[in-house]
C-alpha cells in the first residue's frame, strides 16, 4: 500500500469551473516527471452533469532515493555519529546539545530475533524525540540466510517516517566473507538491498571502507546505485579527505574516526561527516508528504514513506457529500 488517497467532492463544482481547473491540473503534472497515475471511479456534481475526470496523474518519486551530494567547505559539514548497543545507555539530550545533527543506529545484525540491536528501540525513538536525524543500519552476515536477515532488519524498523535517512548495509569483517565467490558476495548484497528496497520504500546505502570495497567486493559496478558511507578513519579537517574507491565517484557519509568523544556517551563512539550541511541532510532524508493544493484534488495526499508498491494498489476513500 503507498498509502491513502482522499477525494472530496468540492460543492457547487459547475462543468465550467471543472474544465478550467482539470486543464491546470493536466497542464502542471505533465511538466514534472516521473508521474504516478491511478483511476478514480466516475461521479457527477449533481444529475445531468459531467461526471468528474477519472484519471488524475500526481508526481511522485517511488521508491525514494537520496540524491547526489551537493558538496561544502569541510568546516561546514554536518557531524553525526553512529551507535549500536556498545555505548549502551545514552544521554541523548546531551547529545543533541553537543550540535550533533544525525545519527546511524543499528537495529539488527545478522537474522533471528537474537539479533536485533538490544537498544535499538530505545536510541532510535530518543533521537526522534531530540530532533536528531537518524538511520538505521544491519549488519551484514553473508552467510546467514538473506531472506531473513531482510525480515529481521524490516521488523526492527518498522515504517520510515519523513526525515529518516536510507537504510544501510554495513559490509565488513573480512573473516566472515571466507570461502564465497566474489560473483555470489555481490549476489547476496543484491537481494538484501532489493529486498529491503521493495519492503521500506527506500533504496538503501552501503557502508564499507575503500579496502574492503577494494579486496573483497571487487569494485563491482553494481555497487554504485547505491549512496556510499565510506570508513576511512584518518584525521579530520583540513584537506584531509576519505578514499573513494571503485566504482564509487562521490560520498554520502564519511565515518572518519573510531574514537570521538560525544557528551552523553560513555566511552568512544564513532564520528561521521555529512558530504554537506543541514540542507544536504533534509534533502537526502525520507520527504514528507505531498499535499496536493489545486481545488479539484483538495484533500488528496500522497504519502511517500510508505513502502513502494509492486503494483499500482491503492486505498481510495471518497466523500461525495455537500
Amino acid at each position: 500500500m503507498v498509502g491513502l488517497y482522499y477525494y472530496q467532492t468540492p460543492p457547487l463544482f459547475t462543468p465550467e469551473i471543472r474544465e478550467e481547473r482539470t486543464q491546470a491540473v493536466e497542464t502542471q503534472t505533465a511538466q514534472t516527471s516521473p508521474a504516478l497515475s491511478f483511476q478514480i471511479p466516475s461521479t457527477a456534481v449533481s444529475p445531468g452533469e459531467p461526471p468528474i475526470p477519472t484519471s488524475i496523474s500526481i508526481p511522485v518519486p517511488i521508491p525514494f532515493e537520496a540524491p547526489p551530494p551537493e558538496p561544502v567547505a569541510p568546516y561546514m559539514r554536518a557531524r553525526g555519529i553512529d551507535v549500536s548497543e556498545h555505548q549502551a545507555t545514552i544521554d541523548w539530550n546531551k547529545v543533541s546539545e553537543s550540535g550533533i545533527e544525525f545519527a546511524f543506529i543499528r537495529a539488527s545484525e545478522g537474522l533471528g530475533r537474537d539479533w536485533e540491536d538490544d537498544y535499538f528501540q530505545q536510541n532510535w525513538k530518543e533521537a526522534k524525540r531530540v530532533g536528531i536525524t537518524r538511520g538505521a543500519y544491519h549488519f551484514f552476515r553473508p552467510n546467514h540466510d538473506i531472506q531473513t536477515q531482510i525480515e529481521t532488519f524490516s521488523k526492527a524498523v518498522g515504517k520510515l517516517e519523513p526525515g529518516d535517512l536510507p537504510p544501510v548495509l554495513d559490509l565488513e569483517d573480512p573473516s566472515i566473507w571466507a570461502g564465497i565467490p566474489l560473483t555470489e558476495r555481490i549476489a547476496r548484497i543484491e537481494q538484501w538491498m532489493n529486498g529491503v528496497e521493495a519492503t521500506l520504500g527506500v533504496r538503501p546505502m552501503i557502508y564499507a571502507s575503500p579496502g574492503f570495497i577494494d579486496a573483497y567486493l571487487g569494485n563491482s559496478p553494481a555497487l554504485a546505485k547505491y549512496p556510499l558511507w565510506v570508513a576511512h578513519w584518518k584525521p579530520a579537517g583540513g584537506s584531509a579527505e576519505p578514499s573513494v574507491p571503485a566504482p564509487y565517484q562521490n560520498w554520502l557519509v564519511w565515518q572518519h574516526s573510531s574514537e570521538g568523544s560525544i557528551p552523553g556517551i560513555k566511552g568512544h563512539v564513532d564520528l561521521n561527516f555529512f558530504n554537506g550541511d543541514r540542507k544536504t541532510i533534509i534533502a537526502s532524508a525520507l520527504p514528507a508528504p505531498i499535499i496536493v493544493e489545486e481545488p479539484l484534488l483538495a484533500g488528496l495526499t500522497v504519502d511517500l514513506a510508505e513502502p513502494a508498491p509492486s503494483s499500482l494498489d491503492f486505498a481510495l476513500n471518497f466523500d461525495t457529500a455537500f
